[in-house]
């Protein structure tokens, strides 16, 4: 009897330590259980689990180099300078940057004050020279008569010569005068040698205060 109440409280300590083994492991067992999904065996998620923005951008071809935007100046082909062949001042313009001409049309004009009053000088002097040639060589014309009867001498007449052949060449002077006044006169007005547009007018303005 004093046996089995020896055994009989040793087996009646040991069992509440198992007890206590055994309830851990039922409640790691529920723990594991919890965290995965009985179907396939994963790990489901929290159900607070935070929404994240993503960005999201489709896949597309770019181009390699970048496009560049550079000044430039743009001109034509064939290009006239057109000016003045004599001086002067601007009396009016005809055209503005922009404008079809046709060749021959008038683009600007000079004042042709003094070009006229240049070319009424040079007409005077063809008139001058005229008179006096006629003077000499009417002189010329009586001292080779008068030499050949005997009452002029050489020398006279070399003069009377020499004298008409000053005012031929006066006159011829005088008469290329008068051309150049004329063109000048008409080099007043810039004509277009083609047919083409006005792309600049440089031709400075004043402004009056």
């Amino acid at each position: 009897m004093l046996q089995f109440n020896t055994l009989s409280r040793a087996s009646f300590r040991r069992p509440p330590a198992m007890l206590g083994l055994k309830l851990v492991g039922a409640l790691l067992l529920a723990v594991s259980v919890g965290a995965c999904d009985s179907s396939t065996g994963q790990e489901r998620p929290a159900d607070n689990a935070i929404d994240r923005p993503v960005l999201v951008v489709p896949v597309r071809y770019a181009a390699i180099t970048e496009t560049r935007s550079l000044a430039a100046t743009i001109k034509p082909r064939i290009e006239s300078d057109l000016g003045f062949r004599v001086a002067g001042k601007v009396a009016r313009r005809l055209v503005q940057n922009g404008d079809v001409v046709r060749k021959g049309q008038a683009l600007l004009v000079l004042d042709t004050n003094d070009l006229q009053l240049q070319l009424e000088q040079a007409q005077a002097d063809v008139r001058a020279a005229t008179t006096t040639l006629a003077q000499a060589e009417a002189d010329e014309k009586r001292a080779t008569t008068l030499e050949h009867s005997g009452w002029q001498t050489p020398a006279n007449l070399d003069k009377a010569r020499a004298a008409a052949a000053e005012a031929r060449g006066r006159l011829t002077r005088g008469q290329r005068q008068v051309e150049l006044a004329t063109n000048a006169l008409n080099y007043a007005t810039l004509e277009a040698d083609a047919d083409g547009i006005i792309t600049a007018t440089p031709v400075a303005k004043f402004c009056r205060s």
